[in-house]
C-alpha cells in the first residue's frame, strides 16, 4: 500500500480498529509508519472512528490507544446514542478549509441530532465509561477465551472478535441460536464471531452472556 503513496495522494484513511473483517486492531507500528509515511508526501491521515470510537475501546477514540494522532476522524453511530448523526472532526488547519455554505446536505444540521449528541457526550464525559469498558472487555475476552471451539479472541475494550474452529460449524448459526435463547452477537464471516455490547454492560452481563454460548456449544 505504502508503496502506492505520492505526490497526488491526498489522504490515508484506516480504521484504527477494523470491525467489518472481524475485529482487527492495528499495530502501533502499523498506524505510526502510516502516519509517517502520509506526512512524507504531503498527505493527511484520517482515522475511521465510526464504529471504534465513543469511548468503546477503552479510550475516548480508538487512535488514543496507540499514540499516534490522526490529522482528521469520523464519528458516527454511538455519538448520538441511536439518533442518525455523523460528524467529521479536524485540526484547525484543515478543518479551516471549509468555509460557510462549502458543504452541506439534504437532511444535515438536524437540531434533534446535535442535541442528542451532546447529551451523549456530555454524559460520557462525565462518566467513567472509557475504564468501564476496559475493564468490562478485558473480563469479557478473558471468558470467551475459556470456551470450547474459540481459537483466538481479539480487540479493544467492548468490542471484540473471536475466530472459532472448523468444528464449531458456521458462524452465522451459532448467531441464530443466540439470538433464540437471548443473546444479540453478530458474524462478520463464516467462522467469526464478532462482540459490541453496549458500553453500560456489567460483569454480570458478560456472564450472561458466556453462559448462553457455552450452551449453544455444547
Amino acid at each position: 500500500i505504502f508503496k502506492q503513496l505520492g505526490s497526488e495522494v491526498c489522504a490515508v484513511m484506516l480504521e484504527p480498529i477494523q470491525g467489518e473483517s472481524g475485529v482487527h486492531p492495528m499495530t502501533e507500528e502499523f498506524m505510526a509508519a502510516a502516519r509517517d509515511l502520509a506526512h512524507e508526501v504531503g498527505a493527511v491521515l484520517i482515522a475511521d472512528e465510526v464504529q471504534c470510537g465513543i469511548f468503546r475501546s477503552g479510550k475516548p477514540f480508538a487512535f488514543q490507544t496507540y499514540g499516534v494522532e490522526p490529522d482528521i476522524m469520523s464519528l458516527a453511530k454511538g455519538i448520538a446514542d441511536g439518533v442518525p448523526m455523523g460528524a467529521v472532526v479536524a485540526k484547525k488547519e484543515i478543518a479551516d478549509v471549509f468555509k460557510p455554505g462549502d458543504h452541506g446536505s439534504t437532511f444535515g444540521g438536524s437540531c434533534l441530532a446535535v442535541a442528542a449528541c451532546a447529551a451523549t457526550l456530555s454524559a460520557l464525559v462525565r462518566g467513567d465509561y472509557a475504564e468501564h469498558a476496559a475493564k468490562v472487555g478485558a473480563y469479557m475476552e478473558a471468558k470467551l477465551t475459556k470456551l470450547p471451539h474459540v481459537v483466538e479472541v481479539r480487540g479493544r475494550g467492548l468490542m471484540l472478535g473471536c475466530d472459532l474452529d472448523d468444528a464449531a460449524g458456521d458462524a452465522h448459526d451459532i448467531v441464530a441460536r443466540a439470538l433464540a435463547a437471548g443473546a444479540v452477537i453478530n458474524a462478520t464471516g463464516a467462522h467469526t464471531l464478532r462482540f459490541l455490547p453496549p458500553l453500560v454492560c456489567e460483569e454480570a452481563d458478560v456472564d450472561s452472556l458466556i453462559e448462553i454460548l457455552a450452551g449453544v456449544f455444547a
